[in-house]
């Protein structure tokens, strides 16, 4: 009788071959907003696929990242 892995791994959603590792990661990007533009870098968990590199975040992350740009924009004149 197999016994069953005690962690199966995610396969990726997009290519349905490789394994979903997290890791945090920085990610910087600029946002347009009514008062011009603002820069954000933040690190989040992502979720990345070994076979075809498709990355994703979860929504905590993206409650991260929106928080980085409230952060930015209230620092705007």
């Amino acid at each position: 009788m197999d016994m069953p892995d005690s962690h199966d791994e995610q396969r990726c959603i997009f290519c349905k071959i490789g394994s979903i590792a997290k890791s945090d990661q920085k990610i910087a990007f600029k946002q347009s907003t009514d008062k011009g533009y603002i820069f954000c870098d933040v690190t989040v968990l992502m979720d990345t696929c070994n076979h075809c590199g498709l990355k994703t975040w979860d929504h905590n992350a993206e409650a991260m990242i929106a928080e980085a740009v409230r952060v930015q924009y209230e620092k705007l004149a």
